[in-house]
Parts: structure tokens; sequence; C-alpha cells
């Protein structure tokens, strides 16, 4: 049978044994740069190809093979680029435009 609890949110204990620093200091920027070339970097679906792409060149040390189904690696990068706009969002609704109050 089948848990009905939730799974835990991706978080950077998810990433192998290792990874956590070379991840934080290469892959993201990287990833960041690439999605951040998109006409409109908010939307991104279909980046499980490019996010492979990226993780085979940067990563060498650590195989993976990205999925969006139940990968913990993909879910933590989707949820960074989800949750950051909306941080950034939240900032400038916050303080650039209460300035102009």
């Amino acid at each position: 049978m089948a848990s009905n609890k939730a799974r835990p949110p991706p978080s950077n204990n998810d990433l192998p044994a290792g990874a956590r620093s070379f991840y934080t200091a290469y892959f993201v920027p990287v990833l960041r740069k690439y999605v951040g070339a998109f006409d409109n970097p908010w939307v991104t679906d279909g980046l499980v190809g490019p996010i492979q792409t990226i993780w085979n060149g940067i990563m060498k040390d650590w195989p993976h093979t990205i999925s969006d189904e139940t990968d913990a690696i993909y879910h933590l990068v989707s949820v960074f680029f989800c949750v950051q706009p909306r941080a950034l969002m939240l900032y400038y609704l916050i303080t650039v435009d209460s300035e102009s109050l």
C-alpha cells in the first residue's frame, strides 16, 4: 500500500556525497546563466535534457541520470528556479516598490 505522506522538500542533502560545494560553486551558476538567456526565463519546461548535459559536463565525478519524475536533483533545481523568482519579486515589492509610495 502506498504511503499518503508527502515527500520532504528537496534539499542540498539530496546531492551525491561530496558534490555540494561543486554543485553550488559551478553547476548552479552555469544553469542559472543558461536559463537566464531564455526569452522567458520563468518558463522552465523541457529542462531535463539541458540539465543533464550541464550535469555531465560539470559534475563528472558524480554520475547521475536526471529525470523529472522522482529525481531529487531535478526537483532541487526546479524548486530553486521556482522559488528564487518569487523571492526576488517579493523583495522588489517590499523594497523598491515601497520606495515610490
